[in-house]
């Protein structure tokens, strides 16, 4: 059934969040700028906002990414009577070509009123991939993260230097789903049944990164192996992305006494208190930049094949071996200070991120938003079976779950279903969005405003199941 209504369009804005160690601080200094001027701020957990979009009032949507396989969810959003922003939490990875096309299509960009870009180059790369149709939409205004991290390292950076950090980023070959379910998420993700994307080219895509994954992790483990010998009386902690399964690195590290492995706090905080960071292809590596924490890499030759797929921003915000001996020497360097091992020139980050001297992204972000919410006060409500169609896909998806509990599921599973498994899908989410505790939120709403320098008092009340809701008092 197809109808059409109007109503008043709220000054509420939803910020839904996938990874609150990584968004959370971000987000709140949003919503702080949007409370100022008088919004109401919906925030926390992303499942638990899409699952209410048509229970709630229509205001504007602020989404963390406008990948081609949610469009659904995006059209439930609009059907609602809300008006929808984008900024890209993993605007800072990204090269032109492909990756771009898996996280925007043109259906998603022409649902949505602005992309925000953390930096210039972000907004370069962006137009290489899809020329400049949509570049009317792109607006460069920083990034909220960026922010965070900029205001953190001005005036809390002081923490005494404890340990070594080890992120990984391997969550191709060492995904929490196992290999064919991350294969299938990437292929769901760039929307493939929307025709956004190939499969073709997304197949050949994640052979890539899993053959360049299955190349690098052995040199890793055995580069913490080394580390742990090397340095037994340094403490080293190994923080594994919230993707990948903890399984292998906890076999590897069992008898490795002075290695930890820790997946809790945010990594700021992890960073702040890290003599080095060793990563590959990992945003933390600007992050460390501009905490001022020496960062090495260690990238053996690659093959030509594999090139390409090497992340370029990380590794021009590293130190970089080719080999664990020479790595080793440089980590007994800056542990011994012989030398401080930060990057002389730090101008890659102007590039990257545009609000990285004012810390005033949010403000950008919500002027623009403001412009398009006075001139768009109504809201139009429309019922197209949409909602009822998202509805019952998610109940199939909850059904084959359920199915793959059954012994040899495997065996016998339609081919498109054998990778599903209740086990890794539960697995997964804890690892990827566990519980937004109400001290946590007001413990990193106190920190916001006090870095922020904001003077106001803000009202937070419990919205949803891990969600809540900000207002001025």
């Amino acid at each position: 059934m197809f109808s059409i209504r109007e109503r008043n369009r709220n000054k509420l804005l939803y910020l839904p969040l996938e990874i609150y160690d990584r968004e959370l601080d971000g987000a709140l200094l949003l919503a702080l700028e949007a409370v100022k001027r008088n919004w109401e701020v919906i925030l926390g957990s992303q499942e638990e906002i899409v699952n209410n979009i048509e229970n709630s009032l229509p205001g504007v949507y602020f989404l963390k990414h406008i990948t081609p396989g949610q469009i659904k969810i995006q059209k439930r959003i609009k059907n609602a009577g809300n008006i929808m922003f984008a900024q890209d939490q993993e605007g800072l990875l990204q090269r032109p070509g492909l990756p771009y096309k898996i996280r925007f299509s043109e259906k998603s960009m022409s649902e949505t009123e602005k992309i925000f870009f953390w930096g210039k180059q972000q907004k370069k790369d962006f137009i290489d991939s899809f020329g400049s149709k949509y570049s009317s939409k792109c607006i460069v205004t920083g990034c909220p993260r960026a922010d965070h991290w900029e205001l953190i390292a001005e005036k809390d950076n002081n923490s005494k230097k404890e340990f070594i950090l080890i992120t990984t980023t391997f969550s191709h070959k060492n995904h929490a789903l196992g290999d064919k379910g991350q294969h299938n998420l990437l292929r769901n993700v760039a929307g493939i049944k929307y025709g956004a994307n190939t499969s073709e080219s997304i197949d050949d895509h994640f052979k890539k990164l899993y053959e360049l994954d299955s190349f690098l992790i052995p040199f890793y483990k055995e580069l913490v192996v080394e580390l742990s010998k090397k340095f037994k009386n340094q403490k080293i902690i190994l923080r594994p992305h919230p993707s990948e399964s903890l399984d292998m690195w906890q076999n590897l590290t069992s008898d490795l006494k002075n290695v930890e492995i820790r997946n809790d706090g945010t990594i700021i905080e992890w960073l702040k208190k890290s003599k080095l960071l060793i990563q590959y292809g990992s945003s933390c590596a600007i992050q460390a930049n501009i905490l001022k924490v020496p960062v090495l890499t260690l990238i053996p030759k690659l093959k030509n094949s594999l090139k390409k797929y090497d992340l370029i921003y990380p590794r021009n915000a590293s130190i970089v071996c080719e080999d664990i001996n020479s790595f080793l020497k440089e980590c007994e360097k800056i542990i011994n200070r012989q030398k401080s091992y930060l990057l002389e020139e730090d101008t890659h980050l102007d590039k990257l991120i545009y609000s990285r001297k004012t810390a005033d992204s949010s403000k950008r972000i919500i002027d623009e938003i403001e412009k398009i919410f006075k001139n768009n006060e109504k809201a139009k409500i429309i019922k197209d079976g949409t909602a009822m169609s998202y509805g019952l896909s998610k109940l199939n998806q909850k059904i084959v779950l359920l199915f793959s509990i059954i012994p040899f599921w495997e065996k016998f599973a339609p081919s498109k279903y054998k990778y599903v498994s209740l086990a890794k899908h539960n697995y997964y989410k804890k690892r990827k969005q566990p519980r937004l505790k109400i001290k946590k939120f007001e413990d990193n709403l106190k920190l916001m405003m006090d870095i922020s320098e904001l003077k106001f008092e803000v009202g937070v009340n419990k919205y949803l199941k891990n969600v809540y809701k900000l207002q001025k008092k």
